[in-house]
């Protein structure tokens, strides 16, 4: 029998176990951190779980809503509209309709045009190429104004990015904008995003149970450290030791 090892137990490696256990595969679920989950991981605060990272998803999140549907979940999840504000000038704005848009004071009415304009192009763009190359700063600098990124993008991209916030590729904003785009009503006056009731650790529980059911393991705070190759294999050393796979996946973020 092939004896696989999987490298990152976000949602991505417990999905690809799962579907290697459903089909009777030896599987071993090799994870950095102390629990399960990836970027969709979680902490306790006050009792409570709270997402590290990611906490919502789109309506164009289809796969996520499916799985969910499989480990019987699909009704845990709570679609709400969203709300979004900025903080500039001092005070907190209302952003995200139009008729906020209209009442932002911190921009003149071209810089509100010209931000409506290529944000709408953005959402419906479906071809990453032409941003790949070129850094969000740059790119909103030129289509939206100065104005633009220092009252909405610039705050944003520091916090998130820190020193990286100059060099972070234009393509990863228009992944964020077009998602975002698909999450909006028929309309496009209003946003709906998902929630699972509980923190998204009760999904990634589920599914680490199921793989356990299906006789896979899970070694959390045991990272893969080297993979060699070894024969038709390969020697995987971890943490606490080494092991042979037939098959290794890597379902780990990229550096």
């Amino acid at each position: 029998m092939i004896e696989i090892t999987v490298v990152g137990a976000g949602l991505a490696g417990l999905t690809a176990a799962l579907r290697l256990t459903e089909r009777g595969y030896p599987v071993r679920v090799h994870e950095r951190y102390p629990g399960a989950g990836g970027l969709a991981r979680t902490v306790t605060i006050g009792g409570e779980p709270l997402e590290v990272f990611y906490h919502h998803i789109f309506t164009s999140d289809t796969a996520y809503v499916r799985l969910a549907q499989e480990l019987g979940l699909d009704r845990e999840i709570e679609w709400l509209p969203s709300r979004m504000g900025i903080w500039t000038g001092g005070r907190l704005w209302d952003f995200g309709t139009p008729g906020s848009l209209l009442r932002f004071r911190p921009l003149g009415l071209l810089d509100k045009v010209r931000f409506v304009t290529s944000t709408l192009r953005l959402q419906r763009a479906t071809d990453a190429a032409p941003f790949e190359d070129v850094p969000a700063s740059q790119w909103i600098r030129r289509h939206q104004g100065e104005r633009v990124w220092e009252s909405i993008w610039g705050p944003l991209f520091h916090q998130k990015f820190d020193r990286y916030a100059d060099q972070v590729a234009m393509v990863w904003l228009w992944r964020k904008l077009y998602l975002r785009g698909r999450s909006r009503t028929r309309s496009g006056m209003g946003e709906r995003l998902g929630y699972m009731r509980g923190s998204f650790d009760r999904l990634t529980s589920a599914l680490v149970d199921r793989v356990r059911g299906q006789g896979g393991t899970l070694h959390t705070g045991d990272p893969v450290q080297r993979i060699e190759r070894d024969g038709d294999g390969f020697t995987v050393h971890t943490r606490s030791g080494r092991h042979r796979a037939d098959l290794v996946l890597v379902a780990a973020p990229v550096p």
